[in-house]
């Protein structure tokens, strides 16, 4: 029996321009944030795998081996998503009959990215995804050989483990920043991905806004699905609206024309929100958009799917953007210390 305990980290992430759009290719800039899903996997007595997870659940659980060898967890137990992402790592890694062979205890904890027991929409998912790869890895390295993959390889497989949990609608952006950590240009399809270094424009400053609503990532991918099938060629002209917008955001170089950019942006999602009717400005980012407009210099927008968790607001001077977020709390909203974390997954 292995007697070693296999220790990982992935960071989660903000989404700082290009949601949605992303999802039909374009390009967006993703930020690893300092916040991350740690887990941790050891071998254990009993068959299966036994499971804690704070952040997602005070209690503990256990997954068992099926026939057809899958792990399964109780009906509507907190650890269903948990088991069909590690369902998804092993198979393709081609490892699940290998894990069989003993028990194992695994922890994952992402209490960094909950607030109060509340997600905060920092990529908990796909920071879960990327840590748990790496102690699979490690803890099952000798029964296959993945260290020749290139980034992209490990990410299309990594977001295919994902995408069970995502109803196969993500974008795989949140996947791209817990592997590479720091700041970078994304874009992808169903078959393959472009991941790049991003340089922010110096002088750019950024609060994060706690909107106090937790938001369904999957159930809004699942709405804009249906409103796409029905209006085909209204969704293909403003994704082309907001593709053309992102093109002037990514190549400001500096901060006051990056922020005129995002504003930008934000209107086209704005106008967008409002013809299909997604929620996206809804629980809290409608008030603060518009609080953004009466600020000189200040682009506040909400980051990945919207309707709740969080929103950002830029400016190219701290002391416009001080004073919003000063008009932000007086409204009730929280801010939230984020950093960018230059690492991206990593063994403990």
């Amino acid at each position: 029996m292995v007697e070693s305990i296999y220790q990982a980290s992935a960071p989660g992430k903000v989404i700082l321009c290009g949601e949605y759009a992303v999802l039909e290719g374009m390009p967006a800039v993703v930020i690893a944030i300092d916040r991350r899903v740690r887990v941790s996997l050891e071998p254990g007595e009993a068959p299966g795998v036994a499971i804690s997870s704070p952040g997602l659940s005070d209690g503990c659980g256990h997954l068992l081996w099926s026939s057809e060898g899958e792990l399964i967890a109780e009906q509507a137990s907190p650890f269903v998503m948990l088991a069909a992402v590690l369902n998804g790592l092993l198979h393709g890694r081609g490892q699940a009959a290998h894990m069989q062979q003993q028990g194992w205890r695994l922890k994952v904890d992402s209490r960094e990215l909950f607030e109060n027991g509340v997600k905060l929409g920092l990529g908990s998912s796909a920071a879960m995804t990327v840590a748990l790869d790496e102690v699979l890895s490690a803890a099952l390295g000798s029964a296959g050989d993945h260290a020749k993959e290139t980034l992209a390889q490990r990410w299309r497989r990594l977001q295919d483990a994902h995408s069970l949990v995502q109803g196969k609608r993500g974008s795989g952006i949140d996947i791209a920043a817990s592997l590479t950590g720091a700041v970078c240009l994304f874009s992808g399809t169903s078959e393959a991905c472009q991941i790049s270094h991003f340089a922010m424009p110096p002088s750019l400053h950024i609060a994060y806004i706690w909107t106090g609503t937790s938001a369904s990532t999957p159930s809004y991918l699942s709405s804009l699905a249906d409103w796409q099938a029905t209006h085909a060629k209204q969704y293909m002209k403003v994704m082309t609206s907001l593709g053309m917008a992102l093109v002037t955001l990514i190549n400001a170089r500096e901060a006051t024309p990056f922020v005129s950019a995002l504003t930008e942006f934000t209107s086209r999602l704005h106008d967008f929100a409002s013809m299909s009717g997604l929620g996206i400005f809804a629980s809290g980012h409608e008030q603060l958009y518009q609080l953004g407009k009466q600020h000189k210099g200040v682009a506040y927008k909400p980051c990945g799917a919207g309707g709740g968790d969080l929103g950002l607001a830029a400016s190219s001077e701290l002391a416009d953007l001080n004073a919003f977020t000063d008009a932000a709390r007086e409204l009730g909203y929280d801010l939230i210390d984020l950093n960018i974390d230059a690492a991206g997954v990593m063994r403990i």
